[in-house]
């Protein structure tokens, strides 16, 4: 069996999809030809690398450049080095209206008034299906409606291709929930139509709905997610494709340990240099939480959580616990604060400084000790450094880095006291920057920052899976999910899952939430220590090498009907 895996997230690290591909591709062995078809974007290359295209290849790509297509092909640069077709499809926009039209007439996807974020993919689809249509039959599995419009246009070309759909969230249970509606009580009495005509998601909603009546065989990644497409997109998906991970990629507990040691205190440099100079507290009885993702507010549970950040700063308001929090929102990065720029280069300047004279330092501390008296720093310039550090009338800063979410994010910190002043022991910190080592202020990657943390906390109302908390997992993080997750309902269905604690939406909410982080906050360390334990071997539980039967599964399913 041939097989075509195509997602716009193919080579383009986006979201959830990149995670699934990126950490499955590897085991997927056993078919004849196995290639994953992605777009070509000015950021493949980093990605990507390029090899010569076979005669075969070189013909379907001569024959695509007539119409305006062109196709790089080379290898995925990720573990197993999949083989990956990009396609170019910028000068393939001319069809745009063309690709519209069909759509419509074949299958009623409504986009006359559709922008730039529905045409772009449609162009792409289009694309796929003219180098789909070039290639050997087999099995064209499509991940999300961006790239699934490709199956509505093979099955007008009436291609020998049998198509696997897997719909990995739908694009109405996301923008009902972002609209601070109850999907789980709505959608069994909401007429899907006119919701989504209400919501301005025409397009998309037709697009998607019709690339799930289409496929030969129709797949999600959850049991939540499973009712939500039978419910809002008229058909029940035939077989549920669990997200996993490669627990071979992740380092053991030893070696988390020492990274956590070493994370953790450049969290602590982090929290030293943007509240001390304004005010002191005891960073050996801070711990750092953090939530993390997308900026979606309401999907999020930025509400709940929000709420519960409150309720907590007032549980411990006469304890000698600080916690500080991290929102780390993937969003493109508009540049640091110069004020936490400044803080930093003087802080650094004065460990510098302390370096240098590190010498006469110790050579002091040794003396007090043997005279038996307190020590004085007699040192002037660090003096002088210290006084310039001092920012005391003044509160620290909440958001980190220039970003167009920090206005509604503090006005809503600031309406549950959480304002990062010296009487918070609730501190928190926006990071609206993509955390890839480079952002000018932590310059951690994302996996150093989480596993400097003690707790990860994703009390989402959207989710279909949930990779957050069980990444965490499997970087030995205790985290908090929700039953709204179709993560948390996987592990609600094991026998025990602790490391990983699943919020009831239903009846727990902002008061639970907050009475588990201030329980957390006063666990013993050997405790923390037996919650990463017990996290990281559930993460096991999860692993590709369990999840990828489905895969196949769908694959062969596909391949043997007759629709």
């Amino acid at each position: 069996m041939n097989l075509y895996e195509i997602s716009w997230e193919v080579c383009n690290k986006v979201g959830g999809i990149y995670r699934v591909l990126e950490s499955k591709s590897h085991l997927m062995k056993g078919y004849k030809k196995y290639i994953q078809i992605g777009p070509y974007l000015s950021n493949s290359k980093q990605y990507f690398e390029e090899k010569k295209l076979s005669p075969k290849l070189d013909k379907i790509n001569k024959e695509l450049n007539k119409k305006g297509i062109n196709i790089k092909y080379g290898e995925w640069l990720i573990k197993g080095r999949p083989n990956v077709i990009l396609v170019d499809f910028k000068n393939y926009f001319y069809k745009k209206d063309d690709l519209k039209k069909e759509l419509w007439e074949s299958h009623k996807v409504e986009s006359l008034f559709s922008s730039y974020d529905f045409d772009e993919p449609v162009v792409f689809s289009g694309a796929c299906a003219e180098l789909i249509s070039l290639m050997d039959p087999g099995v064209t599995h499509l991940h999300e409606w961006m790239a699934g419009i490709t199956g509505l246009f093979l099955k007008n070309k009436n291609n020998s291709n049998k198509i696997v759909f897997t719909t990995h969230a739908t694009i109405l249970g996301r923008s009902m929930t972002g609209a601070g509606l109850n999907l789980y009580e709505e959608q069994k009495v909401v007429n899907p139509y006119e919701k989504a005509k209400e919501l301005n998601i025409l397009d998309k909603y037709t697009a998607e709905r019709g690339i799930c009546e289409a496929c030969d065989v129709l797949t999600t990644v959850s049991d939540l997610t499973s009712e939500e497409v039978a419910y809002l997109n008229g058909r029940k998906p035939d077989l549920v494709l669990k997200n996993g991970l490669d627990s071979e990629n992740f380092p053991s507990l030893e070696n988390l340990s020492v990274n956590h040691k070493t994370n953790k205190s450049l969290l602590k440099e982090f929290a030293s240099y943007t509240f001390f100079p304004h005010y002191r507290f005891d960073l050996d009885l801070t711990k750092f939480y953090f939530t993390s993702g997308r900026y979606e507010y309401r999907s999020k549970g930025f509400d709940l959580l929000i709420d519960s950040l409150g309720k907590l700063d007032q549980e411990l308001k006469n304890e000698p616990d600080t916690i500080i929090f991290f929102f780390f929102l993937a969003l493109p990065d508009k540049g640091p604060k110069e004020e936490l720029v400044d803080n930093k280069s003087k802080y650094n300047y004065m460990k510098k400084k302390l370096s240098q004279d590190k010498e006469k330092i110790r050579g002091d501390i040794i003396k007090s000790y043997i005279d038996n008296k307190n020590l004085v720093l007699n040192n002037k310039s660090l003096k002088d450094e210290a006084y310039k550090f001092k920012r005391e009338h003044s509160l620290p800063i909440i958001c980190t880095h220039n970003s167009d979410i920090e206005e509604e994010l503090v006005r809503e910190l600031e309406k549950r006291g959480l304002r990062n002043s010296k009487e918070n022991r609730v501190k928190v910190i926006i990071y609206p920057a993509y955390l890839d080592g480079s952002d000018g202020v932590l310059n951690m990657t994302y996996e150093e920052a989480i596993t400097g943390c003690q707790l990860g906390v994703f009390p989402s109302y959207y989710e279909p899976w949930g990779y957050t908390p069980l990444e965490c997992a499997a970087y030995g993080v205790p985290a908090i999910t929700t039953d709204y997750a179709g993560f948390g309902l996987f592990l609600e269905k094991l026998d025990e899952h602790k490391g990983i604690y699943v919020l009831d939406m239903e009846h727990e909410g902002v008061n639970e939430l907050k009475n588990y982080m201030y329980t957390y906050t006063k666990k013993s360390h050997h405790e923390r220590f037996e919650d990463k334990l017990k996290a990281k071997n559930l993460s096991k539980s999860a692993d590709w090498k369990k999840f990828i039967r489905s895969y196949f599964e769908a694959h062969k399913k596909a391949y043997k009907t007759n629709i």
